[in-house]
């Protein structure tokens, strides 16, 4: 039994978005007028429209929103993310079938754009909400009918049937997952969007669910008959074909508070440029060249000659004049002139940068600032870096979930469409490395020191120092070691022993330890278990 829910109902329970984020994140900031925040004519004054078209005319922008936004989804997909095929019962697989399966899912995320695909839905869920809700990035996994035969897709092996599997990040304003009693089901995922055929546009949606009987119901809808247009039942174990990330958002109402301030100080830098460029001069009781004439009526107009700025012209300007009671022409004297200074330009630089700063100190992305001062220690760097890295363990959990549920979904997707009754369930545990870009050498010589002193182990040190897997690299070094028959105790600087040169086929990891001989040994024994979700 299909959950009791009409297109109407379903369309309802999409959350809403804050429109100003959403015009933001689609790189409108004057957003209608709205996103200047400067002195402004009321909206009645007869000159508004032509005040209005002025003022967007020299606004200027700059969109660090979209900077702080980039920089949070490259931390977390700048690294590539580890991860480990294992059984249902948490046994690694035996080395063939890893190889073979591990090397299908990474041609298919390459081909596919897999980690941009998750960048957006992470990139979404920081802005995708109204204030004080929690913002949401989706994922959906979907065949193109295209690729269909009589409705169906078929494949003669795993590989093969990846390759029709497309993942997209569906706009949260047209896409949500329902999770309420109303449902009567566990979870509901619902997306509309609108589909052009034979140059005709016409309304689709999508429902998909899991029956009582553990299948997975995908119903295609033609929204203007809200009816079901055909449904398709696949076995993916409970699982549905779209997943959904929350997490607290990272551009609210202070954010866009802030744009908007930066954005008004650029604006009005440019006007004051041009006003320091072309100041304007005002003239009291003085007349500019010119002469008197006598109109046909015999009155005398004074017409003024056209005054041609430049640098090499003299101007001679005479007194304005006044008639005396007799008629005749009296001179006005005490004649002055005054011109606009210009504002400093230091003052919208300081201000500009300020704005800048609260702004990236908001996102806990100061260490961006800090990596750039020449006068920066890196222990200040090293606290800032820590900060974001703080801040993003939620978000790096969440993005861990994500991944791990696009991998199974993906193999389980893959199966069914081989051909296979009941897929084979994988648990793929992912790790997920917070990068926070280039780490420079003095707070590698930091790390150094502190893995020395045992503040940090080895594994933690390579980590933080930018290799993508600390364990393989450790394990190279505790080799160089054997080969050359040195100490027992790996050596301070093995942080930057290798050049960088790190392997990518580890799925093991090691215990956090410095005594070379026991790490080996867990190693080339895999005695331990794999870090991740």
């Amino acid at each position: 039994m299909r959950p009791d829910l009409e297109l109407d109902d379903l369309e309802e329970k999409i959350p809403g978005v804050d429109q100003y984020n959403q015009l933001y994140y689609e790189g409108d900031h004057w957003q209608a007028g709205a996103g200047y925040t400067g002195p402004r004519l009321p909206a009645d004054h007869p000159l508004y429209g032509v005040w209005l078209a002025e003022m967007q005319r020299i606004f200027v922008s700059k969109d660090i929103l979209k900077e702080i936004r980039n920089r949070e989804k490259w931390a977390l997909t700048g690294k590539a993310w580890t991860w480990t095929i294992l059984d249902e019962n948490n046994e690694p697989l035996d080395e063939v079938a890893s190889t073979e399966l591990k090397r299908w899912l990474e041609d298919w995320m390459q081909e596919k754009k897999v980690v941009k695909t998750v960048a957006d839905a992470i990139e979404n869920s920081g802005w995708a909400a109204e204030d004080g809700e929690e913002g949401r990035g989706l994922l959906r996994f979907y065949i193109p009918e295209q690729r269909l035969e009589n409705g169906a897709a078929s494949a003669e092996n795993l590989g093969d049937a990846l390759k029709l599997i497309e993942l997209e990040a569906p706009s949260p304003e047209s896409a949500t997952i329902m999770e309420d009693a109303d449902t009567e089901y566990e979870q509901v995922g619902f997306i509309s969007w609108t589909e052009e055929k034979a140059g005709e546009e016409f309304d689709r949606a999508e429902l998909v669910y899991v029956n009582e009987s553990g299948m997975t119901v995908i119903e295609n809808l033609v929204q203007s008959e809200a009816v079901s247009t055909g449904t398709v039942e696949v076995n993916l174990l409970g699982n549905i074909t779209m997943y959904e990330m929350k997490r607290p958002l990272v551009i609210d109402a202070s954010m866009r508070s802030l744009q908007r301030f930066y954005n008004h100080v650029a604006t009005a830098f440019q006007a004051a440029v041009g006003g320091a460029a072309w100041p304007e001069d005002f003239f009291f009781g003085l007349l500019p060249p010119g002469q008197w004439e006598t109109g046909e009526d015999g009155k005398d107009t004074f017409v003024p000659e056209p005054l041609v700025r430049g640098p090499g012209r003299s101007h001679f300007l005479q007194p304005g004049t006044v008639l005396d009671e007799d008629g005749s022409e009296r001179a006005i004297m005490g004649g002055r002139h005054a011109r606009t200074e210009p504002v400093p330009a230091t003052l919208f630089i300081e201000a500009k940068n300020n704005i800048q700063s609260d702004m990236i100190a908001s996102a806990f992305q100061a260490y961006t600032e800090i990596t750039g001062m020449a006068q920066a220690s890196g222990e200040k760097l090293q606290l800032a870096r820590g900060d974001f890295e703080s801040a993003a363990t939620d978000t790096a959990n969440e993005t861990r979930l994500m991944v791990r549920w696009v991998l199974e979904t993906a193999i389980m997707l893959a199966q069914t469409v081989e051909g296979g009754a009941e897929p084979t369930k994988y648990n793929i545990p992912v790790s997920v490395q917070i990068d926070t870009g280039v780490v420079t050498a003095e707070h590698k010589l930091i790390l150094s020191q502190l893995r020395t002193d045992k503040f940090i182990s080895h594994e933690t040190a390579l980590a933080e120092a930018g290799y993508p897997n600390p364990t393989a690299e450790i394990l190279k070094i505790i080799k160089a070691m054997d080969e050359a028959d040195l100490s027992q105790t790996v050596v301070p600087g093995a942080v930057d022993a290798t050049g960088g040169d790190v392997g990518t086929d580890m799925d093991t990891e090691i215990d956090q330890t410095t005594d070379p001989e026991r790490a080996a040994d867990k190693a080339r024994n895999s005695a331990t278990g794999v870090s991740g979700v």
